[in-house]
């Protein structure tokens, strides 16, 4: 009987599991707005940087402590200070967006490693814009948002990243392998 359960629970560990990323929005517009939230086993803080080159609130730091309270810290640029951040495990994803004005922001995600600091793995772009009308119409582009997936497979995952409409302007579809 122990055998067999633990037969069980072998095969159920290495099941593929999905996760759907569950994103936490933020819109910092002043050096006063300091939100702290929980993601996981994690607390987290995110406040503006004083920075002569940007507009107030673009230029960020994102804290990230342990229940130990060991802390670790990623300093980012997000245009109009709009940011998301997940985490799965121990794994985190911030989202944030590059550029400023009509049809152009366009959003990036960053995967980390958490541990005793944040180690990148990866950058990738999630949205982008593309003019449906045709060339012979001078129409505003519509914007093209990616789905991300998250699955976890033992102690590594896989992001999938997919994207919209074809176009010339469309990043390629994406399965990265995140970890061992």
């Amino acid at each position: 009987m122990k055998s067999r359960l633990i037969a069980i629970l072998a095969t159920l560990a290495s099941i593929p599991c999905h996760a759907e990323i569950e994103w936490r929005d933020f819109e910092i517009t002043s050096y006063e707005d300091k939100p702290q939230f929980t993601l996981g086993n994690y607390t987290c803080g995110l406040r503006a940087i004083k920075d002569p080159q940007r507009d107030r609130g673009e230029s960020l730091e994102l804290i990230v402590r342990d229940e130990n309270m060991k802390e670790a810290k990623e300093s980012f640029t997000s245009s109009y200070g709009m940011v998301s951040f997940a985490i799965d495990g121990d794994l985190l994803l911030i989202k944030y967006g590059t550029g400023r004005g009509t049809c152009v922001r366009t959003e990036h995600v960053r995967v980390f490693k958490i541990g005793d600091s944040l180690t990148k793995l990866g950058e990738f772009p999630v949205s982008y814009w593309h003019n449906t009308a045709g060339a012979a119409e001078a129409a505003d582009p519509e914007r093209f948002e990616a789905t991300l997936d998250l699955k976890r497979e033992g102690t590594s995952a896989v992001l999938s990243i997919t994207y919209p409409q074809a176009s010339p302007e469309r990043p390629p579809d994406l399965a990265v392998k995140i970890g061992p």
